[in-house]
């Protein structure tokens, strides 16, 4: 070759790089604005250049460049951090900022999300829009130049005059006029061709090749082009793909025009009516686009778009199961990049996670549906918790085609699931710009808004996304949670509500594959909120029907666990329900306290694990690295206590590592408690199907005598216990995608217990000492299994608890010690089988079930004494249960179920706590005691106003009883009546009021009478409680309750006791009032237990008989302050 035609060639191509280079970056030192995403063609001209340069995504303009967008849309990122959306045709120009920053448009449209705080100026040649921190559209025509705003504030202006603009208004100006006074718009008929929609088939196979080509090579443009030829002016299937084409490219007004013309033709005409039928639904029409793809699919069952298009409109309506069925019928008359996508799309979004990683394997690389492809394999990779690998599908996906806002949506997920909230937030705006009409991305935004404690911003995204889909209950939902992280609790209720009534409603393109975990969040948020407000009856039925509905999901399980935990009548259906929700928690979550599987705890209300304990009701995504929560309360009677977590995860593991610790001196002497309880918790995910979790927890108790009895003084000023125990335990979870899970769970517990008294008599002194050491272990199996219309839960439990110890009286006047050896041994052998029948289109709800227990225990007092044997000798125990919803506010609820008590040692287990609403686990004296229950229950509600319920209970007990001798079985009748009215009246101000009727009635033996337990009782309650909101960050919580109860006990000749019958009657007010800090750091409250500090004396029947437990009520006034940080 000779030199010179080398020499040509070199600098040929060194000039091309040059161009290329300069279009690409430009020639300044920062840039104005970068090009993120490119559908079709643009070209720039720089500031002082003659040519117009081509440009790819990633181009950087300087200030006084100018960018025209020749075909389809673009958008940019501007310096100050905004976006813009252009449209075809469009033409900006970056210009020098002086006072604001400059934005001119020559001609188009251009839609600008703005959220920085400084001026923003856009220049239009008829009117100028100055804005303030907003989302609006500026676009000009020969005519006029227009200003629509979506939120924020917008000051529309020219020579002549000037409009304020607020959300969902628009101005025009003509030339030489003022700008038009601001009218109200309707959203979703705005700026059509922002419209994002999804591919359907483009049939090629009787055009020309040259078309074929670049319908297969992604070049749409040159597709369109080549189908705008009058050749084809009745050319069916030409007619058919221009309108797939522009819909897929936002020009919905063209592919309305050769829709029409396709339907005119009689040829193909199935797949023009599958067109009309999808275009329907793009404008918002899911019903009728509903009506005419089942037409459709009767008529030409086996045409590919027809069936594409039927799976769509099904999904719009919410009818996932059938879209599913449609979307595989597509994928068997053509197996396709296409097909399998969308087979794999609605297979992510039943959880059915194999099929859709089977679909996705059959899809080959295709520029046009490759990215949704990637997006769902980054999803998997997400619920698989491989957060880095679903990184690098998408940031590579993003490289090859950078116009999706799929991929983009979820690469911002995963950045901030990485601890990368602003870059995540970034990615999801971008989305947004890329495709505004979708409510789903609308309400993420919203959601990291929120997570940056950016409530305004938040609340705006959430009010866009609820008018473009008001079938959507995800901006609700997020909408609730940033109205409870700011106390704002009534309103709060009402977007949760609100969202709850939309169910599972979603419009079109909506996929439950990226809300599983939020939905299962709703309840337990809402309960939360429930029960701030007083509402605890509202909450555990919201829990139970939660349950019931999805029983592997940790949300119903979590509200239980919280509803019940200042009810010391159910601290074992407590402790059960917190170990249910740990097992199935998402990976990550923070775990509820280990003390809410504790019991005999008496601790002032308001101070509890459950009060302290570390929570994450109101966080807005879950994501890697390190949290901290601290939470500290001092008061009056000693009080002080506090608790720390940290906790943590990457990837696929997680942990925890918490302390609480509660002292108090208590309101008489030697009523001083002191507990501490410490656990660390570590959770190994290895896929979203199979799970381990290990936990370790330790208690000390120092206390002194706790129980409330109704005479007050037959406390001692002597007595003092010290309890230390440790707890391990491990469990496994495996679930399928076919709604098959099966859990196994391992508990082991040692605790050792010393009991010290000293009794004082008239020349004698009788020092007391009872030292145990006790071990309990704890095998439990549970399989359970979703079917259309039915659960079936199943599961072995075996529970065994050993004793050893000594029992000793040293007579100190005397010298002499009378010692005594202890052991003891209690073993439940438990099978059980629970269904959940749903008829009548999910209005009738039955659980059937039953169990069957072997409960056998044994006493011996001394080395050489008896062995006391009981054996319970029934062994079946059915459980029987209706749930009517006669209305969708009206339900009826009844259950008829017999119970056994488990050992008390290990207080939780896997099997069902509630049946049809009611409590099934009772803490109800000792193990072996059996019950027959009768239930009735009604629920009423109104619009988001009032509820109103009634729960009836009669409750048969067989008690064992050790006299000493034997084990004794006495009869014990308990009877509860409870009804409460919760009301709104207005958003800052309800109402509670609760009535309660509890009688107890003991079948007497005059040979064997029962030492301080009542022979009869009864207590008759009323509690009446406000509250209010005082600011947007704070409220003040008043209770009310009236006591009136009466109690006998029988006589005990041998002590030469008469039958005594007491009474008393008084009233107790507590109040808190509660704030948040700033930036939701955390919150302040203060509390008031007694508030005007009435004496009383109060019988319980629990706390005479079991384990003391929670300070309900306490004869002397306490203020407590609680402070609250979460980091």
């Amino acid at each position: 070759m000779k030199l010179l035609p080398l020499l040509h060639i070199t600098f040929a191509t060194f000039l091309c790089i040059s161009l290329h280079a300069s279009a690409q970056t430009g020639n300044c030192e920062s840039w104005a604005a970068k090009l993120e995403s490119l559908e079709g063609s643009g070209s720039v001209k720089r500031d002082g250049e003659p040519d117009w340069l081509n440009v790819n995504p990633g181009a950087t303009f300087c200030y006084g460049d100018t960018l025209r967008i020749t075909e389809f849309r673009a958008a940019l990122r501007l310096e100050n951090d905004s976006l813009v959306r252009l449209n075809q045709g469009s033409m900006i120009r970056f210009l020098p900022p002086e006072e604001s920053f400059l934005i001119e448009i020559l001609t188009g449209a251009a839609h600008f999300l703005s959220r920085t705080p400084a001026a923003f100026m856009v220049i239009a040649p008829y009117m100028n829009a100055a804005v303030e921190g907003t989302e609006f559209i500026v676009s000009h025509s020969e005519q006029e130049d227009t200003v629509t705003v979506f939120e924020g504030h917008v000051l529309a202006s020219n020579e002549q005059g000037s409009t304020q603009l607020e959300a969902l208004q628009q101005s025009s100006a003509q030339a030489g006029n003022a700008p038009s006074q601001a009218i109200n718009i309707n959203l979703l008929d705005t700026a059509a061709w922002t419209l994002y929609a999804p591919p359907l088939h483009i049939n090629t196979n009787t055009l020309p090749e040259n078309i074929k080509t670049a319908v297969s090579t992604g070049d749409l443009a040159t597709a369109l082009k080549l189908l705008g030829s009058d050749a084809f002016i009745r050319d069916a299937d030409a007619l058919n793909a221009t309108t797939i084409i522009a819909i897929f490219r936002g020009q919905l007004n063209q592919a309305r025009s050769a829709n029409q013309a396709a339907l005119a033709l009689t040829a193909k005409a199935e797949e023009a009516e599958a067109n009309k039928a999808f275009i329907a639904l793009l404008e918002g029409k899911a019903e009728e686009a509903l009506q005419l793809s089942r037409a459709l699919v009767t008529q030409a069952p086996g045409n590919l778009n027809t069936q594409l298009v039927h799976s769509y409109t099904l999904q719009a309506n919410f009818k996932l199961e059938e879209a599913l069925i449609a979307a595989q019928q597509a994928q068997a008359i053509r197996s396709n990049a296409l097909t399998n996508t969308r087979v794999a799309e609605l297979a992510l979004s039943l959880n059915k996670n194999r099929l859709a990683s089977s679909a996705l394997k059959e899809v080959v690389p295709h520029p046009l549906y490759s990215p949704y492809a990637d997006s769902l394999r980054a999803l998997i990779a997400l619920q698989n918790n491989r957060n880095r690998k679903a990184r690098d599908i998408l940031q590579a996906s993003i490289k090859q085609n950078p116009n999706v806002p799929l991929t983009h949506f979820a690469l911002g997920l995963t950045q901030i699931r990485l601890n990368n909230l602003e870059q995540g937030r970034e990615l999801i705006e971008l989305a947004v710009t890329l495709n505004p009409n979708n409510s789903l991305y609308r309400s993420y935004l919203g959601k990291a808004f929120s997570a940056q404690n950016k409530s305004d911003k938040a609340q705006k995204q959430f009010q866009i996304a609820k008018i473009l889909d008001d079938n959507d209950p995800t901006p609700w939902f997020y909408l609730a949670l940033e109205q409870q992280g700011n106390n704002q609790l009534i309103e709060s209720l009402q977007s949760f509500n609100k969202s709850r009534d939309l169910n599972d409603g979603r419009a079109v393109y909506r996929s439950r594959m990226l809300l599983d975990s939020d939905t299962a969040a709703r309840s337990s948020s809402q309960g939360r909120v429930l029960k701030s407000l007083g509402f605890e009856q509202q909450a555990i039925q919201l829990g139970a029907e939660a349950v019931q509905q999805a029983p592997g999901e940790h949300s119903g399980h979590r509200l239980l666990a919280e509803a019940y935990a200042n009810d010391y009548h159910r601290e074992m259906l407590r402790s059960s329900e917190r170990l249910q929700a740990t097992i199935h928690q998402p990976l990550g979550a923070v775990p509820l306290p280990l003390g809410l599987s504790e019991s005999g705890m008496v601790i002032i209300e308001g101070a509890g694990p459950a009060d302290l304990g570390t929570n994450e009701y109101n966080a807005m995504f879950i994501d890697e690295g390190f949290g901290l929560q601290a939470k500290a309360l001092g008061g009056t009677q000693g009080t002080k206590a506090y608790d720390v977590a940290i906790n943590g995860n990457r990837e696929q593991l997680a942990f925890s590592l918490g302390q609480y610790r509660y002292q108090s001196d208590g309101y008489r002497e030697n009523n001083d408690v002191d507990y501490k309880i410490s656990n660390a918790f570590v959770q190994w995910q290895p896929t979203r199907n199979l799970g381990f979790q290990a936990e370790i927890g330790q208690r000390d108790d120092n206390i002194g005598d706790l129980t409330t009895e109704f005479g007050a003084n037959t406390h001692s000023q002597t007595t003092r216990q010290m309890l230390e125990s440790e707890t391990q335990r491990i469990s496994t979870k495996y679930e399928t995608d076919t709604g098959t899970a099966l859990i196994l769970n391992v508990t082991d517990k040692d605790e050792s217990e010393l009991l010290n008294d000293k009794l004082s008599l008239p020349d004698l002194t009788i020092e007391l000492n009872n030292d145990q050491q006790i071990n309990s272990n704890q095998y439990e199996l549970q399989l359970a299994h979703k079917f259309n219309n039915t659960t079936l839960r199943g599961g072995l439990k075996n529970t065994e608890a050993k004793s050893t110890g000594a029992r000793s009286s040293y007579y100190v006047e005397f010298d002499f010690l009378d010692l005594v050896n202890t052991a003891s041994k209690e073993k439940l052998e438990q099978a059980y089988l629970y269904s959940d029948i749903t008829a009548l289109n999910n209005h009738l709800l039955f659980t059937l079930g039953v169990e069957h227990n072997n409960a056998t225990r044994s006493i011996q007092q001394g080395t050489e004494g008896p062995v006391i044997s009981y054996e319970n000798n029934k062994n079946l125990y059915p459980k029987i249960g209706a749930q009517w919803s006669i209305t969708p506010r009206v339900k009826l609820r009844t259950a008829f179920f017999e119970t056994i008590s488990m050992t008390p040692k290990i207080s939780w287990n896997l099997s069902p706590t509630h049946i049809a609403g009611f409590a099934q686990v009772y803490d109800h004296f000792d193990t072996g005691t059996t019950s027959i229950n009768r239930t009735l229950g009604l629920d009423i509600g109104t619009e988001g106003k009032a509820s109103f319920g009634l729960d009836i209970l009669n409750q048969d007990i067989n008690l064992p009883d050790n006299n000493g001798l034997e084990i004794v079985e006495r009869g014990v009748g308990y009877r509860v009546l409870n009804t409460h009215f919760d009301y709104l009246f207005t958003e800052k101000l309800s109402t509670h009021i609760t009535l309660s009727v509890e009688e107890v009635d003991r079948n007497q033996n005059a040979a064997e009478p029962l030492l301080l337990f009542p022979l009869t009782l009864e207590n008759d309650s009323v509690k009446i409680g406000l509250s209010y909101q005082l600011t947007s960050y704070s409220f003040i919580k008043i209770d009310a309750k009236y006591i009136n109860q009466q109690y006998s006990t029988e006589p005990i000749p041998d002590l030469n006791a008469a039958s005594e019958v007491f009474s008393e009657r008084f009233s107790i007010f507590d109040a808190i009032v509660e704030a948040n800090l700033p930036n939701m750091l955390g919150k302040v409250s203060l509390i008031a237990k007694n508030l005007f500090n009435k004496d009383f004396t109060y019988a319980d029947v629990e706390l005479m008989y079991s384990a003391p437990s929670k300070q309900e009520l306490t004869p002397e006034r306490a203020l407590l302050f609680k402070y609250e940080i979460s980091i």
